[in-house]
């Protein structure tokens, strides 16, 4: 008795300084921390169940002790079923187990000899380590973790080792070379599989590989398995697991994200948006403090990755759900800078530049340093009409990223536009010539930038450079009706009017409302002569416009010129050569966009 009031006298005190020490630590963390039912499940279960599940978890532990075979860095999500009712025979598992533990403990503590205390110390050495980590005090953020078992399991070792001895000493004979056959075997396999389960370690891959075959409803790590497989460009089987990820537990926001962002870089926009529009449902759940979801911070980006995808539809009715996204980010989170920036692109679709120049700069009063945000405040001013602006905030643009080629072409577009005016100015076209050429040498089928090259030819009075990259730009997009007219229009200043027919018959057949294609088409027929095809061709004008004057005066010409040719008089008179020229309707002259 006297022995065994001295060990508790021990084990009280052993307990007064853990307590405290745990007392400081969390004093020091300000609290208990904070975990998900995603870590651990037992966090969403009702009492007695969530209490019955956390007490099974260590016969679990004591199960991979002794039988150290399928091994997983993380049993998370539905690794481990929750217990849900009394009759769950798992709870006779637990019974079982501290039944176990305490007759070895007293069986330690009653005996007194000098050899026992070795089951005593093993037992010490494996529950105190492992107490902070058992949910019994507070609690923590995993079902089982092989890390937390590294202490435990050396008492474990000092508990089997004095087991084999003591069968070894009471068998005796051949029956004890027996126990050592047997313990040599124990020994050299799980030293071969300490081995192998190293190899597991070496990198994330092998890790989480080996996680989803010892535990196949394990969500979280098929999540990151199929984050790994996209890192190694394994798409496929990238996406096989994350969408397994996802089927296993749909509420896993972390795997809905991942699968998402696997389909974004496959440029798979629609799925992309499907998969995100989940996760921002989930999201909205986790906000409204719905069970089983829970957010971070970070995960709020969703909608503004929503937005992001979104934002370049033409569709208004997108544009305005894809604006709804960005507000709801911005809503949670108003200091993110890419946020305000494609809330300011999206408004910009929405033609609503004045709220989109003050989003912009909202952006850029985050980070100063935000190149893209310059771009497009440059752009926005630009359609506001205020071009020294516009310039100012191109060229901050490419003074903080001198390879982004877009705002390499929003500036050459800017100086190309407002040289076309009457005074242009050389230098600066030759400017936007260096800009152009250094974004097609990136990307050589760029269609608007081969086009706004060609634009920049035509305003330097170089038509054989400008038919050149007019040519190319229909290489890129056969039917681009800016092309096709400008073509047209060198091609007739350069009196070549059956090369600019050529081009102006496709752009009026694709694009039968192009007016100033088809009047400057008619303009081409009459010069070659042709009045009844420029008659023909003002008619089908007037059909869309009855009252487009320029038609009816070249209409009534050409009709003229028609009746002279009828009564014979054409060598006698000539014909009454009164059409309007490009120059003289004013509306044909300077280049189209």
């Amino acid at each position: 008795l006297h022995k065994f009031s001295k060990v508790v006298r021990r084990g009280v005190v052993l307990a007064a300084v853990g307590v405290a020490f745990l007392y400081v630590r969390l004093r020091l963390m300000k609290g208990s921390p904070h975990f998900t039912i995603v870590n651990n499940p037992g966090l969403g279960m009702s009492s007695p169940y969530k209490q019955l599940h956390w007490a099974y978890l260590p016969f679990l532990n004591i199960w991979l002790l002794l039988n150290p075979w399928q091994l997983s860095c993380e049993y998370a999500l539905g690794t481990v079923p929750a217990i849900e009712s009394l009759a769950d025979p798992r709870n006779l598992l637990t019974l079982l187990t501290y039944s176990a533990l305490g007759t070895a403990g007293v069986y330690g503590i009653a005996r007194g000899k000098e050899r026992h205390k070795v089951i005593l110390f093993g037992l010490v050495l494996m529950a105190l380590p492992f107490l902070p980590a058992s949910n019994l005090l507070f609690p923590v953020g995993f079902v089982i973790a092989e890390r937390v078992l590294y202490m435990p399991s050396m008492g474990f070792c000092l508990v089997a080792g004095y087991c084999v001895w003591r069968l070894h000493r009471r068998l005796g004979g051949s029956s004890s070379r027996i126990v050592k056959v047997l313990t040599a075997v124990l020994l050299l396999s799980h030293s071969w599989k300490t081995v192998a389960r190293n190899r597991d370690w070496y990198s994330n891959f092998e890790l989480y590989g080996s996680a989803c075959e010892a535990s196949p409803l394990n969500a979280k790590m098929m999540s990151n398995f199929g984050y790994e497989l996209n890192q190694r460009g394994e798409k496929g089987r990238a996406e096989e697991w994350l969408r397994r990820a996802v089927g296993v537990a749909p509420a896993y926001l972390q795997g809905v994200l991942n699968l998402g962002g696997l389909l974004k870089e496959e440029n798979r926009i629609d799925e992309a948006i499907h998969v995100f529009k989940g996760a921002a449902e989930l999201v909205e759940r986790g906000l409204r403090g719905e069970p089983g979801v829970h957010v971070t911070a970070k995960d709020h980006m969703v909608f503004n990755q929503l937005g992001h995808l979104m934002k370049t539809s033409s569709d208004r009715v997108t544009l305005e759900e894809a604006h709804g996204f960005v507000r709801r980010a911005i809503s949670l989170g108003s200091r993110l800078k890419r946020a305000h920036n494609d809330e300011g692109e999206i408004l910009i679709g929405l033609n609503r530049p004045h709220e989109a120049r003050a989003s912009l700069r909202r952006s850029i009063a985050i980070d100063p340093e935000y190149a893209l945000a310059h771009s497009n405040l440059g752009k926005v001013l630009f359609e506001l009409g205020d071009v020294a602006g516009a310039e100012k905030h191109f060229r901050r643009s490419l003074e903080l990223d001198p390879t982004h080629n877009l705002t390499k072409f929003r500036m050459a577009d800017l100086i190309q536009r407002s040289s076309s005016a009457e005074h242009s100015d050389a230098s600066r076209l030759r400017e936007a010539e260096q800009l152009l050429l250094d974004v097609l040498s990136a990307d050589p089928e760029n269609g608007n930038a081969t086009f706004s090259l060609a634009l920049v030819y035509f305003d330097l009075d170089r038509h054989d450079k400008a038919e050149e990259y007019f040519l190319r730009a229909l290489g890129v997009t056969y039917n681009h009706g800016s092309s096709l007219y400008n073509l047209g229009l060198m091609y007739y200043h350069q009196q070549r009017c059956q090369d600019a027919i050529s081009h102006l018959t496709k752009l009026v057949e694709w694009y039968p409302y192009h007016l100033n294609g088809a009047n400057l088409l008619a303009t081409c027929y009459h010069s070659l002569k042709d009045w009844a095809m420029a008659e023909k061709i003002h008619w089908k004008v007037l059909e869309q416009e009855p009252n487009h004057l320029t038609t009816h005066h070249n209409l009534g010409d050409s009709t003229a010129n028609i009746i002279i040719v009828k009564q014979g008089d054409l060598a006698l008179t000539g014909p009454k050569t009164f059409v309007l020229t490009p120059e003289e309707i004013g509306e044909s002259t300077k280049p189209l966009y």
